[in-house]
């Protein structure tokens, strides 16, 4: 998977949201920053895999969408994980 994967998925499930940055980064209680979110969305890092559990929970949504594991970007998907 390429680090591209992680990022436009990580930055779809936040937009959908319509969270800042800084507001997801005070959801994960301060584990990740707002530049490391940064990085991740522009694919400069690759999180590690307790990241992603941690970015998972935050936007409540799997860790197999993040990884793209058999879940293609859908937009439906994500309103599923909103109205929950």
């Amino acid at each position: 998977m390429k680090n591209t994967d992680i990022a436009l998925r990580l930055r779809m499930a936040r937009l959908h949201k319509r969270w800042s940055m800084e507001h997801l980064s005070q959801l994960t209680g301060g584990y990740i920053t707002k530049q490391s979110i940064s990085k991740y969305e522009t694919g400069l890092m690759q999180p590690k895999e307790q990241t992603l559990f941690i970015l998972a929970r935050s936007l409540d949504i799997s860790v197999a969408y993040l990884m793209g594991k058999g879940v293609s970007i859908d937009l439906p998907m994500l309103r599923r994980t909103c109205n929950e």
